[in-house]
């Protein structure tokens, strides 16, 4: 399975965000080789949203099979937006699975 990452921080300080988008990395890269899933890419989370964008583009073109992030409010806090994300993968043949705490597991709206 190839494997894109989608990481966020809410951390203002930028140093301490920065740790915790690498420890964030560094858990779901462990989880994927643990699983035998090749990370084709990796987004941190920007404050303009172009990491998202381009996580969308690239499922919109096939370039993974599964988008793993480690909670749903990594994508977005809000219901509706969050459903719109998750259609448009599903859309494009890609799932979403969250890794929170070393476990995966998928997630379904509807």
């Amino acid at each position: 399975m190839r494997v894109a990452l989608y990481m966020k921080s809410n951390n203002p300080v930028y140093a301490d965000a920065m740790k915790e988008l690498d420890d964030q990395l560094q858990s779901m890269w462990r989880y994927c080789r643990e699983q035998g899933w090749d990370v084709v890419d990796y987004y941190p989370n920007d404050s303009k949203r172009k990491c998202l964008d381009s996580l969308m583009r690239n499922a919109r073109l096939g370039t993974f099979d599964i988008v793993l992030v480690t909670n749903p409010t990594v994508l977005s806090n809000n219901l509706d937006e969050l459903a719109r994300l998750v259609g448009t993968l599903e859309d494009s043949g890609v799932r979403l699975r969250f890794a929170e705490n070393a476990k995966a597991v998928g997630f379904v709206l509807g």
